[in-house]
């Protein structure tokens, strides 16, 4: 940059402006009308957006404008989305055919009405044939109906899969998570001697199936207790600071990842001890009574973390669903979803 060259400022873009305000004025004002200094007198005009159905209301108020004399009073167009379309065709006319503001007011300008005779300016008529701008020319075979149709899927797949994969890579993560006790299976092949860290049956003497339920239920009491915490501050005092455990970073490092982590381990351990240990004749009653089990009990414990935590830290936060309002239900809940698994069966 030229260290010598004058610096522009704001003050100055803003007089440049209104010295272009002035002179437009001379050419769409009449001289009685251009008197007032611009600096106290700018008008503008706002077309606000709503696709098709703005651009054609904005329409009714250009002619209405028109009609009144009035269009070419205004010193600004701003427009956005629908309105944009209809800003963009005036412009547009007004650039192609050479023309002010007052020549379009007088073509723009709706007159009366007489039988059997079209009054409506070429580029008005234009503007209504082409009023469905995504397609403008229907119909199933017309190219613009294809190219409409060929873009939508497009950017209707490409969401899609951001999505689908976004998804994916959740569900995945606890296949990955249970994935590394079965990688470990393979070391004793590689002579690591690693076998009592995967035992499958109970033949082998391993306890990986015993590891995971311990630190699932590790993960699981963790997350829970979280969750009493956070119970606390549904309802927090007027006025009072949110704690941290109420924060959304602390919900998903506190309450959602060790949640997450204890359902993995847990399926791993049940997997292996259900499967080897239980008779199948057993199989789907121990199930069931694991799964109505352990969620009830992850929210008696919640309950009770939230009881000590309001006896001992926060006596005045007294928010929150009551515990016989959240046992209840809860319960409710597993014993729903064990049906669901029942009828799977």
């Amino acid at each position: 940059m030229n260290e010598n060259a004058a610096r522009i400022t704001v003050s100055d873009v803003l007089h440049n402006e209104l010295q272009q305000i002035r002179s437009s004025r001379v050419e769409r004002l009449e001289a009685k009308e251009n008197t007032r200094d611009p600096a106290n007198s700018l008008i503008g005009l706002a077309f606000s957006g709503g696709g098709i159905r703005s651009a054609t209301f904005n329409l009714g108020i250009l002619q209405g404008l028109a009609r009144l004399g009035l269009l070419c009073k205004f010193d600004y167009l701003s427009t956005v989305s629908g309105g944009g379309y209809l800003g963009s065709w005036l412009m547009a006319w007004m650039h192609h055919q050479k023309i002010g503001i007052k020549e379009v007011e007088r073509k723009l300008a709706p007159a009366a009405y007489v039988p059997q005779k079209v009054t409506e300016a070429p580029e008005l008529r234009f503007l209504r044939n082409y009023s469905n701008y995504l397609t403008p020319r229907t119909g199933l075979l017309s190219a613009d109906f294809w190219a409409f149709l060929a873009s939508y899927l497009r950017n209707t797949l490409l969401n899609l899969i951001i999505l689908l994969l976004a998804l994916l890579s959740l569900l995945l993560l606890p296949r990955s998570i249970v994935y590394l006790p079965l990688v470990l299976d393979r070391f004793d092949d590689w002579g690591y001697g690693l076998a009592w860290l995967t035992a499958k049956t109970p033949t082998e003497s391993g306890f990986a199936q015993y590891w995971a339920l311990v630190a699932g239920l590790a993960f699981g009491l963790f997350g829970v207790v979280g969750m009493g915490l956070n119970l606390c501050w549904v309802n927090p005092p007027k006025g009072s600071k949110i704690c941290s455990i109420a924060k959304p970073w602390a919900i998903q490092a506190f309450i959602l990842v060790p949640l997450f982590l204890s359902a993995a381990l847990f399926s791993y351990g049940l997997d292996q001890i259900l499967r080897y240990d239980v008779p199948r004749d057993y199989l789907l009653f121990w199930t069931m009574s694991i799964g109505l089990g352990a969620y009830g009990s992850f929210w008696i414990i919640a309950c009770v973390a939230r009881w000590l935590a309001r006896l001992l830290v926060w006596p005045s936060c007294n928010g929150g669903p009551a515990a016989w309002v959240i046992l209840p239900t809860s319960f409710l809940a597993g014993a729903s979803a064990v049906s669901c698994f029942c009828r799977t069966q």
